[in-house]
């Protein structure tokens, strides 16, 4: 059997024009894996062009494309002699009646509709391929019998002529006919033979010849001359008869012989007469014949499905019967009529498609039911032209359909049970086919995205000319695995954005090749929601951690700040304390003192940013970090917003934290800056002592009578909207775009005012701006002590102090303002060093004044183990800044003072004197007592 790809040993070459890139490399890869030789074109013009270079053997030709539909690249290859007989499939989506028979009125010999099943291509290819080999060959064959039919005319033509010739002159003819005359005796012996025989036989003149003895001579095999004796004595002559003769050069040849006897006048056998020729040639074109049908025998039989040649009168020339069996063998015989013998009628059909063909010379295709056995056909016909171009034959291939007709019944019933049962689930089903076309979808998908069957999915979907990114069609196509999950968002008929789970699985046909993908599309809005909402929430830790990180930075640059500090301050007030009071560098020297003052102030705003106590609740004057908040925002806000301050210093005492009064300030000016952006206006914050009675209307905050302190932040801005007003402390509401609010600056406030036992309130028209109160309770009032009316001398003494710090120039101040207060000192930048000196003579020191940070050996560590040598010894530890130690934890260490730095000249000296003062009340002398 030959194989579908290959005739005659050669690869079939195959056209395939389409302008979709998807589906010229599907049907690429279908024809070139089953042996074809696939030649693509991209355009009609192309196709043109390329056939012009090289004839194809078949042509798979799209309607549909953007330069020449395939009708009329069609029309121009049949109207060319030199591309008119290749084989025209077209393949399209369209599957309209009328756009088949255009097809074929433009000169196709198929049709095959959009979206197809790689093995129909196949068939229908392998089909057209064989019968236009076919239709070559019997050309061929017709061809060679036409030559031999004038050739054989053209001697008998000649043996008449040379007939009535010899009847004029019998010598002339019989010495030139063609046909070589033998006489011989009942013995064999030749008697007479013309010059044709001489010439066959291989001899030189007729005189060679006489008297020898047929047998020896002539006969190729001696028992065929008795075999020939037995028929003439029984039958006098015969006619045709072929014997195989031998040459004088002993090649064999075939004769075909007529022999009769010749009688005397009793009837007796006296001779025997006889003419022969030469049929070798003959019989070696009539062996190649035979050949050439078997071979075509072979062809029509290995085709699958019922193949018929028809001529005019629909008499049946060849028959493959496929498919056929009731027929009889009496009924095939003698060329039957096809309607007699498939349809048992006695008439042609109504509109039959082979008459027509013999009228238009158009292939067609037809579905035919067969009354006889009840079966449904697809019957695809085409002419088979002479060399007249005249319609000589109908080619027919008739394939069985009545199982796909009872799969399409079958499929619809399905289909309709699957219709109720999709209707009604909750998730979204669809099918998409390879080119990413909706071939169905389920009521939830329709409700949701509108009629989309039959368009493109990521047009529909996501609203893309391209293929999604991640597309998990794309992924189960490819790899041929599934299913295949991801998360996918899109948008609806109304334009709103959706999210989707979509889980895609592979559709396969009963060869398990992948015809197409089914999804199933969740919808997941409320979980992306939340994972949205948990995004955030990382968000703002991440920000909550780079907060604390800038705060760990704040406070490094604090510690070496201040320690620069202190020498500042401590020269400077050494300086002036020398100058002349009224002085013009007195003045100039104070405002050197101001400006180390307001680097002080600076520094605590930025330690602002390192407090990690979270509830640090201790009586707090809120003007303080008010005023300092709002210097810190300036920086931040536009200046287009005026930033107005009514902030009474005099306001009693409440119990806060001051981190969370700072963020509480924080959000609320952030908020009102926010509501005032691109336009600008005035941002006032207002800070005042009242008294609520019992009588007050704002006793329905649910406040207990008694001494607030109130903070009041207003702005200009566009105000809130009724409607959002019950819900702006809400945790995540917010009427911010995305990716500029989280929804939980007010929530927040709200929660830290409460947690201070106090209570919010909010006021807001739209257009005309918003304001917030917020109601601390004040602490009781405490007795207050005036200031000292005229300053008093810095208290010294003359006990011996260690002073330990890493800075050179904290050591040399430090010394010089206790030097100048009479105290001994011994000062050392290495806590090792000191530790040593310690060691030494642990009962030659009064007190230790030690920095913290410093390396080798913290502060805190050398208390520990100072205090483990005299666990008396007074300590007072400074530090700039210092996450690992604060007031609490000094104590419980044992440390007297913990002072934060830079410490000024006096609070220098009142520490000092402080710890040697309560050392001497626990009952242990110091140096300076002992006589």
């Amino acid at each position: 059997m030959i194989h579908a790809a290959k005739l005659d040993n050669k690869p079939r070459e195959i056209l395939v024009v389409d302008d979709t890139p998807a589906s010229l490399q599907l049907l690429a890869d279908i024809l070139g894996s089953n042996g074809y030789r696939v030649r693509p074109a991209s355009s009609g013009r192309l196709a043109l062009r390329s056939v012009a270079v090289a004839r194809p053997d078949l042509i798979l030709l799209d309607v549909k494309m953007a330069d020449l539909d395939g009708y009329e690249v069609c029309r121009q290859l049949k109207a060319d002699a030199a591309s008119r007989d290749i084989p025209v499939i077209f393949i399209s989506a369209l599957d309209g009646t009328a756009d088949k028979v255009k097809g074929f009125d433009a000169g196709g010999v198929d049709f095959i509709t959009k979206p197809f099943q790689p093995e129909e291509v196949l068939a229908r290819v392998k089909t057209h391929l064989e019968l236009r080999h076919l239709q070559v060959q019997l050309q061929k064959a017709y061809a060679d019998v036409e030559l031999q039919v004038r050739q054989r005319t053209a001697e008998l033509c000649q043996a008449n002529a040379d007939l009535r010739e010899s009847e004029r002159k019998f010598k002339t003819i019989f010495e030139n006919i063609q046909d070589g005359y033998l006489l011989a005796n009942m013995d064999g012996a030749i008697l007479l033979v013309n010059q044709a025989s001489v010439q066959m036989l291989g001899y030189d003149n007729a005189g060679e010849l006489i008297g020898r003895k047929m047998g020896d001579e002539i006969y190729g095999r001696p028992a065929d001359r008795e075999k020939l004796k037995a028929i003439l004595r029984e039958k006098g002559r015969v006619d045709d008869y072929e014997l195989p003769f031998r040459r004088r050069n002993g090649e064999h040849f075939i004769a075909s012989c007529s022999v009769h006897l010749v009688k005397d006048a009793n009837g007796q056998p006296i001779a025997l007469e006889g003419l022969f020729r030469d049929i070798s040639e003959r019989k070696k074109a009539s062996e190649e014949l035979k050949q050439s049908q078997r071979l075509l025998q072979s062809l029509f039989d290995a085709i699958p499905g019922l193949l018929n040649v028809l001529d005019k009168d629909l008499n049946i020339i060849y028959s493959n019967w496929h498919d056929h069996d009731y027929i009889s063998a009496e009924q095939r015989a003698d060329n039957p009529k096809c309607y007699r013998v498939f349809l048992q009628k006695e008439e042609p059909c109504p509109h039959c498609h082979v008459q027509g063909i013999f009228a238009t010379g158009k292939p067609c295709i037809a579905e035919v039911f067969n009354n006889v056995d009840g079966g449904y056909k697809e019957v695809s016909a085409f002419p088979v032209f002479d060399e007249a171009g005249k319609v000589r034959y109908v080619v027919e291939h008739a394939t069985d359909i009545s199982e796909r007709k009872q799969a399409e019944l079958a499929l619809r019933a399905e289909k309709e049970k699957l219709e109720t049962v999709t209707r009604n689930i909750g998730v979204g089903l669809t099918v998409i086919s390879r080119d990413f076309r909706v071939l169905w979808a389920n009521r939830v998908l329709k409700e949701t995205f509108g009629d989309i069957e039959g368009k493109i999915c990521h047009q529909i979907f996501n609203k893309r000319d391209q293929v999604c990114p991640g597309c998990g069609v794309r992924q189960v196509f490819s790899t041929g695995q599934g299913p295949v999950t991801n998360e996918q968002k899109g948008i609806d008929a109304a334009g709103k954005e959706i999210w989707s789970e979509i889980i895609v699985t592979p559709v396969t046909d009963e060869q398990g090749n992948i015809t197409s993908a089914l999804e199933v599309v969740v919808p997941i809005n409320e979980r992306k929601r939340a994972e949205e909402e948990k995004r955030e929430i990382e968000r703002q830790l991440r920000q909550a951690q780079k907060m604390e990180s800038v705060g760990t930075l704040a406070g490094g640059i604090a510690h070496d700040f201040n320690n620069i500090l202190t020498a500042v301050l401590g020269y400077a007030d050494m300086v002036r304390e020398e100058l002349i009071p009224g002085s013009r560098t007195l003045m100039l020297q104070q405002e050197v003192i101001n400006a180390g003052l307001r680097a002080k102030d600076l520094v605590k705003q930025i330690l602002t940013f390192s407090r990690q106590t979270e509830h640090d609740f201790k009586p707090l004057q809120l003007h303080l970090i008010i005023k300092e908040t709002l210097q810190l925002l300036r920086a931040s806000i536009p200046t287009t917003i005026e930033i107005r301050q009514d902030i009474h210093t005099c306001c009693g005492a409440v119990l806060a934290d001051p981190t969370q009064i700072h963020q509480v300030m924080l959000n609320l000016c952030t908020n009102a800056s926010y509501a005032m952006q691109g336009k600008g206006g005035v941002l006032k914050v207002s800070l005042q002592e009242i008294q609520i009675g019992p009588e007050d209307q704002l006793a329905t905050l649910e406040l207990q009578p008694g001494r607030y302190v109130q903070l009041a932040v207003s702005d200009t801005g566009a105000g809130i909207r009724p409607e959002d007003m019950e819900k702006i402390f809400e945790p995540y509401f917010t009427t911010k775009p995305a990716n500029e609010g989280t929804g939980l600056g007010l929530s927040v406030v709200h929660g830290i005012v409460k947690s201070h036992k106090g209570r919010i309130t909010v006021y807001s028209e739209p257009g005309k701006g918003t304001v917030f109160n917020l109601y601390f309770p004040c602490l009781p009032a405490l007795d207050e002590k005036g200031e000292a009316a005229a300053a008093e001398p810095l208290p010294g003494g003359n006990e011996h102090i260690l002073v330990v710090d890493d800075e050179e120039f904290v050591i040399k101040i430090e010394r010089f303002i206790l030097e100048n207060l009479g105290y001994r000192i011994t000062a050392t930048t290495s806590s090792l060093e000191a530790l040593r000196l310690f060691e030494q003579q642990p009962a030659d020191f009064d007190l230790v004044i030690t920095d913290m940070t410093m390396p080798q050996m913290t502060g805190a560590d050398l208390a520990r183990k100072l205090l483990a040598i005299r666990a008396d010894m007074p300590i007072i530890l400074c530090t700039g800044f210092n996450e690992l130690i604060n007031e609490e934890t000094a104590r419980d260490i044992g440390i007297r003072v913990f002072a934060l730095k830079p410490v000024s000249k006096k609070d220098l000296a009142e520490m000092v004197r402080s710890a040697l003062d309560d050392t001497r009340k626990t009952g242990r002398q110091t140096r300076a007592d002992i006589p």
